[in-house]
């Protein structure tokens, strides 16, 4: 298996990339290079290139987490029953029951009932 061999050369060695464009399309392109063969990638930069590759993934990297955080907080959100009856459509009995048999489990708060986005998006997707 012959191992593929990656360069990342700044044009002139003294000069960074002049977009933040350019250090995206740079970082998206490694990361999936990486992804790929992570055991077969040999890098060869310079100081400046390395600086500016660093700088590239971790805006890439901030942008995949804040993406992850806003995703999550939608899928924790807690909804009411009736909004669970309509989305699923199913009848007041049929929601007693999978929760008897605990195949959706119920969130309380004080006397109010709610279940997780998340749980009904999987029954979603199940279904």
């Amino acid at each position: 298996m012959a191992n593929s061999q990656t360069s990342i050369n700044d044009q002139q060695e003294s000069q960074p990339f002049e977009t933040d464009f350019e250090n995206l399309l740079l970082a998206h392109r490694l990361i999936s290079e990486i992804r790929k063969n992570p055991s077969q990638i040999s890098l060869t930069v310079t100081g400046n290139g390395l600086m500016e590759l660093i700088r590239a993934i971790r805006t890439v990297l901030l942008k995949e987490v804040e993406q992850e955080k806003a995703n999550s907080s939608y899928q924790d959100e807690l909804i009411t029953k009736k909004e669970v009856m309509d989305n699923l459509h199913i009848s007041p009995t049929t929601l007693w029951l999978w929760e008897k048999k605990k195949y959706l489990v119920p969130v309380k708060i004080g006397r109010r009932v709610f279940y997780k986005r998340r749980d009904i998006e999987k029954l979603k997707e199940g279904k």
